[in-house]
């Protein structure tokens, strides 16, 4: 049975990116939203020494920068990615700041675990997922959760953590 951790956005202050037309990227991450997403976009933050670039961002959308797209990509070379570029609002500072973030494509699974506690209104108080249900994937995100849950496995984790990407955590997740 494989280990899986949550990946996890651990960033005091994170950028928060302002779209043009923020329609286009819903919350929620499914395969139906990314198909629905332009395949690269221009978006902007307020720069400022207060701001930082975690290797996850989660508004509006799951994204990850090009650290943990490399790592998913060596991990299922089956996932597809949609490109946000990051800009600064400060002209000055286009070339040394601006960064590109990734949305992916990730298989989604109904996996949860009848032990698993969710609330009413969606959030999971207690994340129990069901070994027979994952099949031996190294990322995936769960279906029935409203908020975005990506789970990668411990290989993926442990990979990831080499990077010494900024802004990320791992929280080990029951699975029976």
């Amino acid at each position: 049975m494989m280990e899986y951790f949550l990946l996890r956005q651990l960033a005091e202050n994170p950028v928060r990116p302002v779209l043009p037309e923020p329609g286009n990227y819903p919350y929620r991450l499914t395969h139906q939203n990314f198909e629905g997403m332009p395949t690269g976009s221009v978006a902007y933050f307020r720069y400022g020494d207060e701001e930082q670039m975690p290797g996850i961002l989660l508004q509006p959308t799951f994204m990850v920068n090009d650290t943990i797209r490399s790592v998913m990509e060596l991990y299922d070379d089956t996932i597809r990615f949609k490109t946000l570029a990051l800009l600064p609002d400060v002209i000055d500072r286009m070339t040394d700041s601006s960064v590109n973030y990734s949305i992916p494509d990730i298989k989604c699974y109904e996996c949860l675990h009848e032990d698993c506690v969710v609330m009413p209104d969606g959030t999971v108080k207690r994340l129990v997922v069901d070994h027979r249900k994952i099949p031996n994937a190294d990322v995936f995100s769960i279906k029935e959760t409203t908020h975005n849950r990506v789970l990668v496995s411990l290989g993926m984790a442990e990979s990831i953590s080499r990077r010494n990407v900024y802004g990320v955590e791992f929280e080990r997740v029951e699975v029976r």
